[in-house]
């Protein structure tokens, strides 16, 4: 049997829903896991569904369940998201011998909008998503820069003895350098 792993970042808004689309075919074959936020470990998740099936322990006004097996699809919705809801989730199912597992890590942020220029940016508001390290070990770092306006003159050092390599002619050839016997410091 094959895996086939996919991963997705996704960044949430404070307060609105997002859906991470997943596919199931039964009850058996199709399920997301998330974190479990009752356990200290930042790694530790939870089923939250079977199937279509919630998990009874988990807030059903919060989480919800969307699709059906005739159509193949068994999304997870998380309503009101916060950054208590910050995580890794994950749909499983097998699909004609592959098992796929679909990664979402989803992050909430806020919608910060210039008043100066009318542009928007997205700030993470999570305190525990700086660095994760996924089941791969590979690093990631969630940064966000705050736009400041410059008072500083900016220079270039070296603008003087630059090479312009558009000038460069390619066609040319030379000579090899004579080898040498002995070795030199500068070698």
């Amino acid at each position: 049997m094959t895996c086939n792993r996919s991963v997705h970042w996704v960044y949430v808004n404070i307060g609105e829903s997002v859906v991470l689309n997943g596919s199931c075919f039964n009850k058996t074959n199709g399920q997301w896991i998330g974190p479990n936020k009752k356990c200290v470990d930042p790694k530790a998740s939870i089923a939250y569904t079977q199937g279509l099936v919630l998990n009874g322990k988990l807030n059903r006004s919060k989480y919800q369940v969307v699709g059906g097996y005739d159509i193949t699809k068994c999304n997870l919705q998380i309503t009101n998201f916060l950054s208590d809801d910050d995580g890794i989730y994950k749909c499983r199912y097998i699909e004609s011998l592959t098992f796929y597992v679909d990664v979402y890590n989803v992050v909430a942020t806020t919608k910060v909008t210039r008043k100066d220029t009318g542009h928007c940016s997205r700030d993470i508001v999570s305190h525990n998503v700086h660095a994760q390290i996924n089941e791969i070990n590979m690093n990631y770092a969630e940064v966000a820069f705050g736009v400041q306006p410059s008072t500083h003159r900016f220079i270039i050092h070296g603008n003087d003895d630059r090479t312009v390599y558009s000038e460069i002619d390619h066609a040319m050839k030379a000579e090899p350098l004579p080898s040498s016997s002995s070795e030199s410091e500068d070698d």
